[in-house]
């Protein structure tokens, strides 16, 4: 079947029409445009007589189906006409010599091997790949998913790594299975994980991450130094979980899960960090609530105001009951000590809640890049496999009507 060049993109082709019949069609719809039901300045606007109804989709060469539309709309609908019609094309190719044949000819779709469109034979499960068994084994750790069938990519993960022979060639299964020790001074990343800390799940994922990182690449995942009061395994957790819900398909995807991970862990830190501040400002918010009610410094209540508060935070019960009683006897409660707290810090969390937001807008748009480069990536996939099925189907025809001329 012929490519679609832009020169074919035009008019639809139509007998010679003379101003009496362009008249009579302008006449039907009053001068208005059968495409995008506007009215046509005749004057002032480009033209021209469409058909309502192409004629390679059936439409008859006849008055009843013409009418005006501007020259804009009518190029759009003649190249929509165009792809409806190659798809058209395309469906009934499909189905020709749909009957499996008893002795299969080479290079029709029972033969193991296939012929692509500029000539070369290659085995048919590497077709839509581009790629051949033989090369199989040059191909990098991270290309593996390019080998996965529809029905393998539906498997969950852990199947299908545990199984990496199924749906596979020997050959390929072979090839993917072929582990290459790691090179000097390089090892697999670990992310600091203890098998005595974890659990069997957190066991599962990091496994299946290991499996799926590349060697080339570890050395870019380590982990960021940890606070002292972060714990250690935690960045290595958050990794596998994210690298698992994602797959990523090459060294570029990698890099961007790192993103998105330090971004997380980055919005994580400024969390803790925004209640660290206000368990910290509740103490200055009771000292600054018992100044303003003019509370004694020395001795309230057995304490003084310093050991008070200091008790207070600690959550001494004694202490607590007596800051309570404080609070009532100016109809207050505890939740006056928070508003003091929060008051007084208003500046502070103000800025972390822009970076916390700077942080999620910026997570977020790594995100839409992955989903963009995979969307890109599909529609050359499906593009390839379009053309590969139609030179399918054109060989299959003329095989079929080769036997039929002699």
């Amino acid at each position: 079947m012929p490519l679609i060049t832009p020169e074919d993109i035009g008019t639809t082709p139509r007998s010679c029409l003379s101003p009496r019949r362009r008249l009579q069609a302008w006449e039907r719809t009053n001068g208005k445009c059968v495409v995008c039901g506007e009215r046509i300045d005749g004057a002032r606007e480009r033209w021209i007589i469409e058909h309502i109804r192409a004629l390679e989709l059936g439409g008859a060469d006849e008055i009843a189906n013409m009418g005006p539309a501007h020259e804009a709309c009518g190029r759009e609908k003649t190249r929509d006409d165009h792809t409806r019609t190659a798809q058209a094309k395309r469906q009934k190719l499909r189905h020709i010599g749909a009957a499996a044949p008893e002795r299969p000819l080479p290079g029709s779709r029972t033969s193991p091997l296939k012929r692509k469109l500029n000539g070369t034979v290659v085995p048919r499960e590497a077709a839509l790949s581009g790629t051949t068994v033989r090369s199989a084994k040059r191909v990098p750790r991270f290309g593996r998913s390019l080998w996965k069938t529809a029905a393998e990519a539906e498997k969950p993960l852990a199947e299908r790594i545990a199984n990496p022979q199924e749906g596979a060639p020997a050959q390929l299964a072979a090839a993917l299975t072929d582990e290459r020790r790691p090179a000097r001074n390089q090892s697999p990343i670990r992310f600091g994980m203890s098998n005595a800390s974890k659990r069997e799940d957190h066991q599962v994922l990091a496994g299946s991450l290991g499996a799926l990182i590349p060697l080339e690449i570890a050395s870019l995942l380590t982990p960021p130094s940890p606070l002292p009061d972060e714990e250690p395994d935690a960045y290595g957790r958050l990794l596998t979980a994210v690298g698992v819900s994602v797959e990523p398909r090459d060294t570029i995807e990698w890099l961007w899960v790192k993103d998105v991970v330090d971004l997380l862990w980055e919005a994580q830190r400024l969390r803790r960090l925004r209640t660290a501040m206000l368990r910290t400002a509740r103490r200055r918010g009771l000292s600054d609530l018992l100044d303003a009610y003019r509370e004694p410094a020395g001795d309230t209540f057995g304490y003084d105001r310093s050991e008070l508060v200091h008790g207070w935070s600690s959550g001494e019960p004694e202490a607590v009951r007596e800051v309570a009683a404080l609070l009532a006897k100016h109809g207050l409660t505890d939740e006056a000590i928070s508003a003091q707290a929060l008051s007084s810090k208003l500046d502070d969390l103000d800025r972390i809640e822009r970076m916390i937001a700077n942080a999620d807008g910026r997570r977020n748009g790594v995100l839409r890049e992955i989903e963009r480069r995979r969307s890109a990536l599909g529609s050359r996939l499906r593009a390839a496999s379009d053309q590969i099925i139609d030179g399918e189907a054109v060989e299959a025809a003329n095989d079929q009507r080769g036997p039929a001329r002699r």
